[in-house]
């Protein structure tokens, strides 16, 4: 039975020497003889683990978590198991430089984004809503949500009614910002992953060129609501694909007013350029998004050329796509908000990365795609692990890649090192198997494209060879 750990001794009124031990004596009795260990090493086993759980139980209060399965998110986030070694005694000073390496960490704890009022969303389509809750704020699939409209407009083929209301829906995502301006910069840091997420998945909407879509631009601490003008960049992989998309938003009537950069990330099936995002994602030798940027950085360099102090914004390919710009458009941008993105291949980083924007990168637990690659260094990269507290919400690989945490009930920001997290083993073996495995990818996508093409070919030849026939037929019959 070990002791609690009283709650006072991380209040700042106790003075205490840091080395005084305040572990318990059989679990310190046991860890000072090897023999010992070795013949109670079960008995040992349960009271280095008990007293772990004391830790975490007193640093759960101290940082304001109401459950404890929520602070053993961050506990494991961290790393904090290894700040102590347990053939160590506990002292005063040990558990205070744990606290101080968590408070450090923790950037935010709090509530995220909330959604709008029901009242404020469109009524054109509940279903539409449902799916937006879900990927923003933590909502649950209900019903038959796949055997919908929605779902034929996901599988078999594009619906641009329906992709019209996702782009309402996501406006008034963006409308509902400006009523909840943050109050500080750690606020400040949830409010603006929440907008550049919403930009980054406003690509997948596919809007048409010189629509107007609106965007909360934030200064000083006020809000204000600027229209945007959309030019639209069709990004070509291969000929035997339709081309993905990048969007280049420009400001209307606001000279103030950033301009904004975002690309569509891996699609799903019915959208154009589904097949030229795999192919994206897994072009041999190349990082993710390496190939289709150099075979159309043409067009990014003609929007990019009268422009400054760009923001720019992607999730998943669509980050990938945003380094690759930043890399050869460093001084061009003044911030980058990426979302569960890949990391590029070590030959991209060669260039050193000089640029005084802010770069932002986004992950999120369990997520395997923003696990590969490697991060840039620059002094002004920052790395962030999004985790989310809110009941019911799967951390897994697809939640965890597809949603943004940062809208659900109750969520953690901990900053990591882009350093220390670019030498991680799981990224070098993810980083391996994702450049063995896109021989075996590659490969088959492109034969199927292949394959397609030519079907559709001889399908046009034989319907245009069946009107020829039926056209003589009628003249020589008349």
């Amino acid at each position: 039975m070990v002791t609690p750990l009283p709650s006072c001794l991380l209040d700042d009124s106790i003075h205490m020497r840091n080395s005084t031990i305040i572990d318990n004596p059989i679990r310190l009795k046991l860890a000072s003889s090897r023999w010992l260990s070795f013949i109670h090493s079960s008995t040992k086993h349960r009271l280095d683990s008990a007293m772990q759980h004391q830790i975490m139980k007193l640093l759960q209060k101290k940082h304001g978590y109401e459950h404890l399965a929520d602070f053993k998110k961050v506990w494991k986030a961290i790393d904090a198991s290894k700040l102590w070694n347990t053939a160590d005694p506990l002292t005063f000073g040990k558990l205070r430089q744990i606290d101080d390496h968590i408070r450090a960490k923790i950037i935010y704890h709090g509530p995220g984004i909330k959604a709008p009022p029901v009242a404020a969303l469109p009524k054109s389509n509940p279903t539409v809503s449902m799916v937006i809750q879900a990927l923003l704020h933590g909502g649950q699939f209900v019903g038959n949500a796949l055997e919908t409209e929605v779902a034929k407009a996901i599988f078999i083929a594009k619906d641009h009614n329906l992709l019209k209301t996702f782009r309402q829906e996501l406006q008034c995502e963006l409308d509902n910002l400006i009523a909840q301006p943050p109050q500080n910069k750690a606020e400040e840091l949830v409010w603006r992953a929440f907008l550049g997420n919403v930009i980054a998945l406003l690509p997948f909407t596919y809007p048409s060129e010189d629509e107007i879509f609106s965007i909360p631009i934030l200064e000083n601490g006020l809000c204000r609501r600027v229209d945007y003008k959309i030019h639209v960049m069709p990004l070509t992989v291969t000929n035997l694909s339709s081309p993905m998309i990048a969007l280049g938003l420009t400001p209307q009537n606001d000279e103030k007013a950033p301009p904004y950069l975002t690309y569509i990330g891996t699609t799903y099936p019915a959208g154009d350029g589904y097949a030229g995002t795999l192919l994206a994602d897994f072009a041999p030798a190349y990082s993710v998004g390496e190939a289709v940027y150099k075979r159309n950085h043409a067009q990014i360099d003609a929007w990019l050329q009268d422009k400054e102090n760009v923001y720019a914004a992607g999730t998943s390919l669509g980050g990938a796509m945003v380094m690759h710009t930043l890399i050869h458009h460093s001084k061009k941008f003044k911030r980058i908000d990426l979302f569960v993105p890949p990391g590029l291949y070590k030959h991209c980083w060669k260039v050193t990365l000089d640029t005084q924007c802010d770069v932002n990168i986004f992950k999120q637990r369990h997520d395997f795609v923003s696990k590969m690659g490697m991060w840039p260094t620059a002094e002004n990269v920052k790395l962030f692990n999004i985790l989310t507290h809110q009941k019911g919400v799967k951390e897994n690989a697809i939640s965890s890649h597809a949603r943004a945490f940062s809208g659900c009930d109750n969520i953690t920001i901990i900053k990591l090192d882009p350093e220390v997290d670019n030498k991680s083993l799981t990224r070098r073996f993810l980083t391996t198997l994702h450049q063995a495995a896109s021989w075996i990818i590659y490969v088959p996508i492109k034969c199927m494209l292949l394959f397609f093409r030519a079907m559709q070919c001889i399908k046009q030849s034989c319907g245009a060879c069946i009107s020829k026939l039926k056209a003589h037929t009628w003249t020589v019959h008349k």
